[in-house]
């Protein structure tokens, strides 16, 4: 199954305020320079960074949530929540916070919090790919196989050649004993050059 996805988002999505353009200035320095330090993998740096950027305009959701995914991939699950949930609190109406705090929220195996939270990332950006994706995952693993379907069928709505997701909702099919509608998918799926999908197309299909 396709790993959960998260991003650091740079430049996009909150509008800092500072007290005064110095500290505004301070702040994009800290934060464009923390943004290259996690993209080159340097998290321990970027997390201080933040942090400092944090210390100056703490107001700034930008900044909280990209500690949050940084926190996040170092497997700090908690503290990317908190980070999260600044950033919420911050900036009420980003789907993208709602969506990090979700995906945190699931690697905690947390799956009625997560999927609240995508709920709601869903509901201020409709075509929000990743966040059907990553609610059909947790859907899954309540076992709501029916209610993952839903998920797959629209994030493959917004993004028609995801053979991962085809592979999924094929299991999802095949849980319920739709094997016809399972056969189909993976065979889709690897008609897309997905491994996965011709796996379970050769062991359950022919």
């Amino acid at each position: 199954m396709k790993t959960l996805s998260f991003t650091i988002v740079a430049f996009l999505l909150g509008v800092a305020i500072s007290s005064t353009a110095q500290d505004q200035q301070i702040n994009e320095d800290y934060l464009n320079d923390a943004n290259l330090l996690a993209a080159s993998g340097d998290y321990s740096q970027a997390l201080d960074k933040y942090s400092k950027a944090i210390e100056v305009t703490p107001e700034d959701a930008r900044i909280w949530r990209n500690r949050g995914a940084v926190n996040l991939q170092v497997g700090e699950f908690n503290k990317a929540i908190e980070d999260h949930t600044k950033a919420i609190n911050i900036d009420p109406v980003s789907a993208e916070n709602y969506y990090q705090r979700g995906v945190a929220y699931i690697k905690l195996k947390d799956n009625d919090a997560a999927i609240a939270d995508f709920d709601k990332a869903i509901s201020l950006n409709p075509e929000f790919y990743e966040a059907f994706y990553n609610r059909a995952i947790a859907k899954y693993r309540k076992k709501d196989f029916a209610g993952a379907i839903d998920d797959f069928s629209a994030a493959l709505k917004v993004l028609p050649g995801d053979d991962d997701a085809y592979v999924n909702r094929g299991l999802c099919y095949f849980y319920l004993k739709n094997y016809r509608s399972a056969c189909e998918d993976w065979e889709r799926a690897a008609q897309l050059g997905n491994n996965e999908g011709t796996k379970y197309l050769t062991m359950y299909c022919r």
